[in-house]
């Protein structure tokens, strides 16, 4: 394998010299086998067509290069797993810029999830293309398997030493599960999920979120229940839980937790709550109960 330094991190040492070729050959290698970033990039046609593939990329997915563009035809399209490649519709996809997560498709068929960062460019006679890192997502891998298996999508918000969240992350399975596409119709954005909170459920579930990140004996759980207007306006009722990580002043570092959908059970419950209530209040009035059999006439 041909060693390019570039593609090591900026080294800091007090000793330059020890470090030789052979050590930056083994960091290269612990990068290319541990599911490095490898990039790829395109055109804006109607195949959204590849223009080159990186070795590394090539070799996380078992692929040479012949064998990955015989596979897609050429085409980004047919790298990624069809259900989750809506915003690889051409419009959408000039628009999308930075970081995303999708799943694309191993030599074999079998699809993976990645994290992405998209930026623009342009080739030597200055026709725009797409650039795309790819960063094989192997820890998140399992973690969505058994979020799928229970119905459940992922989230985390990071925050600075005085608590605020400053960055905010949905899951590709949260926006789904809201009825969403991607980052152009659900920004990773707070308020893209805060106004969508239901009027009679928003000042509580703010509160909660803000007196767990606040809380520095990590005392207060976020544990809560309410309603989220669907992307069809209906309103649906959601669990969510969360655990956050925090640094040694106990200030919130990051606070990652899932939602779940439970509308039916939920709406369930409160039938039957209501009949309960109606059957408390109807006997406690002291009426008596009559059973007609109208076969005979009783």
């Amino acid at each position: 394998m041909k060693f390019d330094r570039r593609l090591t991190d900026e080294i800091y040492t007090s000793d330059t010299v020890r470090l030789g070729e052979d050590a930056f050959q083994a960091m290269q290698e612990t990068i290319y086998h541990n599911g490095g970033v490898g990039t790829i990039t395109g055109y804006y046609d109607a195949e959204l067509s590849i223009l080159s593939v990186s070795n590394l990329l090539l070799h996380n997915l078992n692929h040479s290069y012949e064998s990955l563009m015989e596979q897609t035809k050429g085409s980004l399209k047919n790298l990624f797993y069809k259900k989750d490649a809506a915003f690889l519709d051409n419009a959408r996809f000039r628009q999308i810029q930075g970081a995303g997560e999708g799943r694309i498709l191993m030599a074999d068929g079998s699809p993976v999830y990645v994290r992405l960062y998209k930026e623009d460019a342009v080739d030597t006679d200055g026709t725009p293309i797409w650039v795309l890192s790819v960063r094989m997502n192997w820890a998140y891998e399992n973690l969505a398997l058994v979020n799928e298996s229970i119905h459940s999508a992922l989230w985390y918000y990071e925050c600075n030493e005085n608590g605020e969240i400053v960055n905010v992350n949905w899951s590709h399975a949260f926006r789904q599960m809201l009825g969403y596409h991607d980052i152009l119709d659900f920004p990773n954005k707070l308020d893209s999920w805060s106004n969508l909170l239901h009027p009679e459920d928003h000042d509580r579930v703010m509160q909660l979120l803000l007196e767990t990140i606040a809380d520095k004996t990590n005392t207060t759980k976020y544990n809560v229940e309410y309603r989220l207007k669907m992307q069809d306006g209906q309103y649906q009722w959601f669990r969510a839980s969360a655990e956050v990580i925090r640094r040694l002043d106990g200030s919130a570092n990051r606070i990652a937790g899932i939602i779940s959908n439970i509308d039916a059970e939920k709406r369930s419950r409160m039938q039957a709550q209501r009949a309960a209530a109606f059957h408390r209040a109807f006997t406690s009035a002291n009426l008596c109960e009559y059973y007609v059999n109208l076969e005979k006439n009783t």
